[in-house]
């Protein structure tokens, strides 16, 4: 019989595309499409002549899908596999994914301690699998429900357990983290795990393309399947340390790594925490210090305080709003509005406390644009609204960029140092400088030479001592309207 099982071609009126490689006319059959060559064209069909389909004169037949035993035979557009599979990908120097659809499992040393129900039955297709890799710990294989996310997910791990032997399971990964109690049942056949010497390991395994029982990918489409691949560092459900994506093309033979595209998100998700933290951690305090402490700003010689705070204080605060802003930005244009269902549970969260927190810093930085003018009787009033407003955008800002280092730390992998360690010096620093710079200021004002309320220095400052000061300038009306022109 031919070797394709009659899986012939369509030839109507002119040849228009020519598929003629057996990968291609593969491709095409196990998507219910028909195959089209040109029957004219010896040369351009010569795997099809080998295959012992001659064809001499114009054809259409319908397509019949390809037999499971034949489909193993095709290497298709791939590296073979030195281990009896139809295709091997290298998504990660010495991580090795070997695959075939169809057919029986290869004989290799992980097929030949598998166990499990047979895989193959007569109204099934199957796909067999195996992970090769060194770690000293788990090996995982997970068919995704999206491509690039670790859930929710159809996972396959397996370990030495305590007495050395093999402890090899299915699981529903539905969160970033994975217990006994998530295991599965049905849908894993054909399932091995083998430790090949020092810490070289491989898992195998074989499931149908049908398989209701599984947890969330019930159906593969064999055209693009996508799947996550992790490595842990012992022999227990911890969290990976190595980890990737790869997009497998099952008919075609093709295999698509996501590598890249991880390095890529996660500069993104730095940039993004990073200016949060510039504008939460470091500029909005040093703004409220700004404020606070106008005095250091004083004018020895006319007892008032000079304008140059204010300036830092708008000037912190605008750029904050921008880099908020731009890593709003950087986040949402990279990922788009990320679904609950798709990432870690407090991910959400975090995103309501960003958001509300950004929108606050809008508000105030409106709020301070609307200053009323010295002297006007709601003057007292919105100075109240615009410091509370102040505390209670720094406070949810803050929160917001603790988070988001916990939820970095989570989603990239790295140690929560790397992030929180920098954060905590800042915010311990100004802490420092505020409590500093609240004691001189307190000594100030019980000795009667600071007024916080007019902001008006009194001529026995020390650093004034000597100087001529003119009469009355710490109590004068026109002392106090000067202190205050500057946007106290």
């Amino acid at each position: 019989s031919p070797l394709w099982g009659l899986v012939l071609a369509k030839w109507v009126g002119n040849p228009g595309d020519r598929q003629t490689s057996e990968t291609q006319v593969n491709g095409l059959s196990s998507q219910g499409k028909v195959a089209a060559f040109n029957p004219k064209d010896s040369n351009s069909n010569t795997p099809l002549m080998r295959s012992g389909i001659v064809v001499n004169c114009p054809i259409v037949a319908s397509v019949v899908p390809p037999s499971t035993a034949d489909m193993t035979r095709f290497a298709g557009n791939c590296p073979p596999s030195n281990l009896g599979y139809s295709c091997v990908t290298e998504p990660q120097p010495g991580v090795k994914i070997h695959y075939s659809l169809g057919g029986q499992p290869p004989s290799n040393p992980c097929t030949s301690r598998a166990s499990g129900t047979p895989a193959v039955s007569a109204n099934q297709q199957i796909v067999h699998f195996l992970l090769e890799a060194s770690t000293p710990g788990w090996l995982g294989l997970s068919f995704a429900q999206k491509l690039g996310s670790m859930w929710p997910a159809d996972a396959v791990i397996g370990f030495n357990g305590p007495d050395g032997s093999p402890d090899l399971h299915s699981y529903h990964v539905h969160q970033y983290s994975v217990s006994s109690s998530d295991q599965t049942n049905g849908w894993l056949n054909n399932a091995g795990y083998v430790s090949m010497g020092g810490n070289s390991k491989m898992m195998c395994f074989s499931r149908a393309l049908e398989s209701p029982e599984a947890a969330v990918v019930k159906s593969i489409d064999p055209t693009s399947l996508p799947m996550n691949w992790a490595l842990g560092p012992q022999n227990s459900l911890v969290q990976h340390t190595t980890m990737g994506s790869v997009e497998l093309n099952l008919a075609g033979g093709a295999a698509r790594s996501l590598a890249d595209d991880t390095a890529t998100n996660n500069a993104f998700r730095a940039a993004h925490g990073a200016l949060m933290l510039v504008a939460f951690v470091l500029l909005m305090p040093s703004a409220v210090l700004m404020a606070r402490h106008k005095w250091l700003f004083g004018d020895r010689k006319t007892g008032t305080i000079k304008g140059t705070w204010f300036r830092i204080h708008q000037i912190a605060n605008v750029t904050a709003v921008v880099c908020a802003l731009t890593a709003i930005g950087l986040i949402f244009g990279r990922f788009k509005w990320i679904g609950r269902a798709e990432t870690v549970s407090y991910y959400t969260g975090h995103r309501a406390v960003g958001m509300t927190a950004v929108a606050m810093m809008i508000v105030q930085a409106l709020i301070g644009g609307f200053r009323p003018h010295l002297g006007a009787k709601n003057r007292h009033l919105w100075r109240r609204v615009h410091q509370v407003w102040g505390w209670l955008t720094l406070a949810m800002g803050t929160a917001a960029a603790y988070i988001g280092v916990a939820l970095f730390s989570a989603l990239t992998e790295t140690p929560v140092a790397y992030f929180l360690g920098p954060a905590l010096a800042i915010s311990c620093l100004l802490l420092l400088v505020g409590l500093g710079l609240e004691t001189r200021k307190f000594k100030l004002e019980r000795a009667g030479e600071y007024d916080k309320h007019t902001h008006d220095f009194a001529a026995s400052l020390p650093s004034s001592k000597g100087m001529d000061m003119p009469a009355g300038s710490a109590t004068a009306p026109g002392g106090a309207r000067s202190a205050t022109a500057a946007g106290t």
